[in-house]
């Protein structure tokens, strides 16, 4: 079943719920599973470069084209950050965060701590319209590359030179006076399963969807359990060589992989369990602020002075989600103020 309008963006917007929830509690040492839900943000974020819900994709037919895609993603993303990063710089001193490292998060130079994220999402939105328009002069080449097979195909034979090619000793970020390496290979996994998603859908194989719905149900429950086991807590019970073994970063491209299924899985099938699980309105909810959830969280944590694990948890997913919400807001009243007018249909 084809998704309709917008219904797609609510249980997506659940899957990115449930990743913030499990970075926020990460964060407290319950579970660790950030490595994995990093892969899940890249991979979803690598999904809708795509646009696999539209037809064609002519969002990027000229420089102005692109230069509005841009303009759009900054101010989604730099006023919220920005008005995090000013109040822990008037609300806190130097020994929370130095001032030097506040600066160079103004810049996207040199990220402190969690906010490496903000600088890795940048750029993926940074080379959105480039591999778009990589891929349509593939398609202009050949026929051969005019099927989205081979597009996902492609996407996934580069993701994976870059995993293994790309290291921080070359392609890297300043974090924390350190390198960390792109995750761009994660992001081109997601514009793998977008691609594979267009085909099946125009395929004959999207006809055949509707009799396998328990095949797909228990495939999407037996991965949100898989990813659960994948806790760094978990495998330390099973063997101590375990410890501080994460998933997603021992093994990033077989983690995208997995997520990957699971959210093709769910577009695929809208009605399936997975679906109708990240579709309830707490998921929802925690999605839509994700961003500013991830900002705001860390820096709430040293405030809540409570030895008991789980209150503590679910104090600062309350505090969180509603500063988080509050700054949601602000940024939707910013970036309505300062939008640019609609493009003019050529």
């Amino acid at each position: 079943m084809e998704p309709k309008a917008n219904k797609h963006l609510r249980y997506i917007d659940g899957y990115k719920g449930l990743a913030i929830i499990l970075v926020i509690i990460g964060h407290l040492n319950i579970l660790n599973l950030g490595s994995v839900c990093n892969c899940i943000f890249f991979v979803v974020s690598g999904f809708l470069a795509v646009s696999p819900f539209k037809e064609t994709d002519n969002r990027f037919r000229s420089i102005k084209d692109i230069l509005y895609y841009y303009y759009g993603k900054i101010i989604r993303i730099i006023p919220s950050l920005y008005i995090v990063l000013l109040l822990v710089l008037l609300l806190t001193d130097e020994r929370f965060m130095p001032i030097s490292k506040n600066i160079s998060n103004f810049f996207l130079t040199d990220m402190y701590a969690h906010l490496w994220f903000v600088q890795q999402i940048m750029f993926m939105y940074l080379i959105t319209p480039l591999t778009t328009l990589f891929f349509s002069l593939l398609s202009r080449l050949s026929k051969f590359f005019k099927s989205n097979l081979t597009k996902a195909i492609i996407a996934l034979i580069i993701a994976a030179v870059f995993r293994f090619f790309l290291t921080p000793d070359y392609f890297y970020f300043r974090y924390s006076s350190g390198r960390i390496v792109i995750y761009l290979h994660e992001y081109l996994i997601g514009c793998a399963v977008a691609y594979f998603y267009m085909y099946i859908k125009n395929s004959l194989l999207m006809t055949h969807i509707s009799k396998y719905k328990f095949t797909i149900s228990s495939l999407q429950i037996m991965i949100l359990v898989f990813i659960f086991l994948t806790s760094d807590q978990l495998l330390t019970k099973l063997s101590p060589k375990l410890s501080r073994f994460y998933f997603g970063r021992e093994y990033p491209l077989i983690c995208c992989l997995i997520v990957g299924l699971l959210l093709l899985l769910m577009v695929l099938n809208e009605d399936s369990t997975a679906a109708k699980l990240f579709s309830i309105r707490p998921l929802t909810f925690f999605g839509k602020i994700s961003l500013q959830l991830y900002l705001i969280h860390w820096f709430l944590i040293p405030y809540i002075k409570i030895e008991n694990l789980l209150i503590k948890s679910l104090l600062l997913i309350a505090i969180s989600s509603l500063t988080g919400y509050i700054l949601f807001k602000i940024n939707e009243l910013i970036a309505k103020k300062i939008s640019l007018p609609p493009k003019r249909l050529s």
